[in-house]
This record gives C-alpha cells, structure tokens and sequence, in this order.
C-alpha cells in the first residue's frame, strides 16, 4: 500500500502534499520535479510514514512543478495529465488539478491499492502556448517521467466463481497475500455494502464467509478486502453472483416400515415446487428465469428414478401439456425393493432448476423380518436370592409389529458349564401378544432365554438375558457371651451345599470388616471355625461366600459376642 517517488530529474526533499515547496530556479524549464507525497490517512486519523523499503501505503498525491519555457505559458493546467504504466504494460491515466504559488504545479490523486507491489512509470505531461502573438498559436507538450514505488496487500478470489449462480448456504473464499514489505495480514472483511460495517469478518486463512440466500436476498455482490497488523488495507475485491432460493422438495413415503418378502407397497408420493412461482426473473449479473428441469430418487446413495422436463407432455416435469415450464410438481410411484435389506434405508428426492441449483430432502423406511419375533417386555432382577421367586414377561409379535395371540411359550435355562437348555417355567400370549407372567424360581446362576415355534415349527427365541443367583446364607455362634482366654465356635451354613466352596469369617474392627479365618463347605452345605478373642469387648462377626460359577457372593447377618 505504498508509493515512492524515484525521480527521474531531481530528489527533493520530504515534503507532505500540503507543503508549499519553492519556484525552480535558474534557467531550467518544462517539467522540473515529480515529488510524491503521503496522503492524509482518514481511518488512521494521520499521515503514515514512508516504509523502510521506500515505499508509500495506500493514498498518495504527485506534484508536478512546472517552469514553461521563455516565450511559452501554460494556461490551462486542468490539462495536466498523469499516465501510469505497471510492470504489465497495463495504463491509467489521471488528469490533474492544479494552481500557482510562485510558479506552476499540478496535482494527481493516486490510490495505490490498485497497482500491483513493484515499481511503477509516471509520465507527466501538461500542454505550453506561445506568447509571441503569433496566430494560430502555437502549442507543445512538456513531459517527463518519473518511478513510483507501490506496496499493498492483495486479494484473490478462491471461490465461488464470479458470475455463479449460488443457493442455499454459499461459502465465499478469498486467498490474501501480504504487501512486498511483508506485513502479516490480519483479518479479512467481507461486506454487502462496502463502507458498511462488515457483515462478516475472518481472522484465520483460508478466509472464508458463508451466508444464505437469505443473507444474500437484495444483493448481487459480496466484496472483501484484506488488512494487515499496520492497519491497511487492500483493493476491495467483489464477487458478483446470482443468488437462488433454489427449488423445495417435500417426501412421504407409503409405509414407513416394510415386509422383508414385499408384503408392503414400497412407494413415495413427492412435491417439488419454486418459492417464486412463476415468470421469476432471479436479480443478478445473468437475470435468469427458473423453473423445474430434473427430480432424482436415490435409495441409500444409489440414482433409481429420474424425471426430467425432457421426458415429455404428461410426465411428472411435464404436467402443463407442454405449454410452459414448470414451477411445482407432484407425484407419486412405486420404488423397485428388490435387494432392500432388513434394516433402515434412506431415500432422498433432489430437486434442480434451470439455473442449476438444486435441494434435496431424504425420508427413512426400515424393512423388518417376515417372521415372528419374540422379545423380552421386562427383565427379572440381575441378582436374587436362592428360593426366591422372580417374574418376567414376553411378547410376541409378527414382522410387522402385529401382535400374536394364544401362543404358547416357555422359559428355558441353561446353567453354567452346560450347552443343554432346560425349560423351566410356560405360558401363552394374551390378545394383545402379550405374554403372561413367568414365575419361577431360580436354582443357581443360568443364562435364560423365551422361546416359542413360528406355523413352519421353526423356533423362534428372544435374546437371553442372566440371573446371578446368591445362596440363604446364615451364621450361628456357639454363645453370646465367654470368658476371656476361652474358645468360641463359629457355624455357617449356606443352602448352596457347594462342597469345598470357600467361606470367610469377617469380624468389624476400626469401621472396617477383616477377614480372620477361611473355611470349605461341607457336603451339607456348612463350614465351621473356633477362635479365641485376645481383648474383652463386645465384637461383631458375619460371614461371606466367595462368588463361584454356579453362584453370585452372599453376605449373612452379624452375629454379636461379649467377651467377659
């Protein structure tokens, strides 16, 4: 963003614009100096200093002294002209303004954002007229050249490309260099309206804004312009684009939930439509006119029907007899099934109009068993008692989540280390597929499962669920009360009977239960321990099985002594 003058005739000294400098002096005459000159910064609120390079950020002014030759005057200096050649060959060309302050000056006003970095030729011209009286008069040109030195950030267009036609969420990307002194940038502005506030602002690379038709409603361009740490600021760079609300697409399939054999209509009935209606005209660079050209069906990403305007009078795109365009279609078809699997599957209907912008809207349907299906409606506790009765509760229903009536039912177990399935409990399905309750009472650990058989007397089950069982657990002291330095014994009894199954004799000390001693269960189930207490107090025992394949862990009752 900067201009240095590199003189071709003299090097004056550092002047601002608004600095009167004095008259060339001695016999010199035509264009004696070009001086550039910061111009007064009105974001910055000041005149930025030179770069180190050289260089001049952003608004510059050029001063050109002019001495006419003897004989010669200049009289209109709004001749005065300024071409600017860049290192591309590219020209501008900027007519001055201009008075007199013990001499002749002219003055060009120079934005430098838009020059490329680098070196540009400044040629300098203004026309001079004889004073002798001759007539005609007689005119020629004074001119000279001088370098300007330019230094600014840049911007360049990522995406979408100028001129697109753009809908829903558009996402507008810009690539921004530093100047040649290497200023890092610092942010990107994206406007509506430059001049407004930004309607967006990026501080990280790649800058991006994205925005809606919404956004976009009322507008045809969107500018960005770069600024870097010291503040200035790049060219605007615009996109002009056509924005699009594009077409809606709304999709009901027949049946949600399908037989696996195509015992369902597998189908969907479809609207795609244009919020502008008709004779729509789209504000833009193009002015295009919209209408319905294409609806494609994809079941789980893969094309099955297209419809195009191109089909004919009568099709889907073509309901109007051929007469106009379409706006808004409605339809409804069948859906080829053939190699849909058990399971949810997405279809999508995408709708696009002439301008190419397009909208999709996806619906699911889930194909389901052609078969009876059992399921467990409620679990019996993870973990019971031995003896104890629990519950549990089936229902059976069809492929379609019809329910099966008066159906009968059993409840099978299988134990641990066995592969043979054990019924233990039956019943039959109410009306509503319901099953009555299972009551029944579990013997020791087991996987469970309900089954029944389907009109082929295939068998149909629900998936299996565990019941760990815990043994009635008891413990007994020989007496409640003993002397000090005399023996007590221990009886603990389990209804487990799990011969050499470990038990342990904990007794509560210091808010914490210890272990003391650890016997086996005998063939009925009990296991037995004598201990004597070293200290006289009153003392809490239990005892606790130790989980085994056939049982879950059981704690008994506290049994109290006195030791006296």
């Amino acid at each position: 963003m900067a201009v240095a003058a590199a003189l071709a005739l003299s090097a004056p000294a550092t002047a601002w614009a608004d600095d009167p400098s004095p008259a060339p002096g001695g016999s010199t005459t035509g264009i004696t100096a070009v001086t550039t000159y910061e111009s007064f910064d009105t974001k910055l609120q000041a005149r930025p200093a030179p770069l180190p390079s050289g260089a001049y950020w952003g608004q510059v002014d050029i001063r050109a002294d002019i001495a006419p030759d003897a004989g010669f005057v200049v009289k209109d200096l709004s001749n005065a002209t300024l071409t600017i050649t860049d290192a591309s060959g590219g020209t501008t060309t900027i007519t001055g303004t201009a008075y007199a302050y013990n001499g002749y000056y002219a003055w060009f006003h120079l934005d430098t954002k838009n020059l490329p970095d680098g070196p540009v030729n400044l040629h300098v011209s203004v026309d001079e007229t004889a004073t002798d009286g001759t007539a005609p008069e007689q005119s020629r040109t004074l001119e000279t050249d001088a370098t300007v030195r330019t230094a600014n950030p840049h911007l360049t267009a990522v995406s979408p490309a100028r001129q697109a036609v753009v809908w829903g969420p558009t996402t507008f990307s810009v690539d921004a260099q530093p100047s040649a002194d290497g200023t890092p940038i610092d942010h990107v502005d994206f406007y509506y309206i430059v001049g407004n506030t930004p309607a967006a602002t990026d501080s990280t690379a790649p800058y991006t804004f994205t925005t809606t038709f919404a956004g976009l409603a009322g507008y045809r361009t969107v500018t960005a312009v770069a600024v870097d740490r010291d503040g200035y600021r790049s060219a605007p760079m615009s996109f002009s684009v056509t924005a699009s609300p594009g077409p809606s697409v709304t999709v009901d399939p027949y049946n949600r939930t399908l037989d696996e054999n195509g015992g369902t209509q597998f189908g969907i009935s479809w609207t795609a439509a244009l919020p502008n209606g008709w004779n729509t005209v789209l504000p833009g660079p193009q002015y295009l006119q919209q209408w319905l050209t294409e609806v494609s069906i994809a079941v789980d990403g893969r094309t099955v029907v297209t419809h195009r305007e191109s089909d004919g009078c009568w099709t889907p795109l073509g309901l109007d007899g051929c007469r106009y365009h379409n706006v808004k279609a409605n339809w409804s078809e069948e859906l080829p099934q053939a190699g849909l699997g058990l399971g949810t599957h997405q279809i999508a209907v995408t709708a696009t109009d002439s301008t190419g912008a397009s909208h999709t809207t996806a619906t699911t349907v889930t194909v389901v068993p052609n078969r009876l299906q059992l399921f467990v409606q409620q679990l019996p506790r993870a973990g019971v008692v031995q003896g104890r009765k629990v519950s549990a509760a089936v229902q059976l229903r069809s492929g379609l989540s019809e329910a099966v009536p008066s159906r009968p039912v059993a409840l099978q177990a299988r134990y641990a280390g066995s592969s043979v399935w054990h019924t233990v409990a039956k019943t039959s399905t109410l009306a509503n597929g319901t099953g009555r309750w299972f009551d029944f009472v579990p013997k020791e650990n087991a996987t469970y499962r309900a089954v029944t058989t389907d009109s082929k007397r295939q068998l149909v089950s629900t998936s299996t669920f565990t019941v760990k069982v815990a043994p009635k657990l008891a413990l007994k002291a020989s007496a409640a009360r003993v002397a000090h330095g005399k023996t007590v014994r221990f009886t603990a009894t389990a209804s487990s009977r799990e011969t050499r199954a470990l038990v342990d004799l904990q007794v509560y000390r210091s808010g914490r239960w210890y272990t003391v001693a650890t016997a086996r269960q005998s063939a009925a189930g009990t296991a037995a321990f004598t201990l004597r207490e070293k200290a006289k107090g009153h003392f809490s025992y239990r005892v606790v099985t130790r989980a085994t394949a056939r049982f879950a862990t059981a704690t008994s009752s506290v049994a109290r002594i006195t030791v006296t």
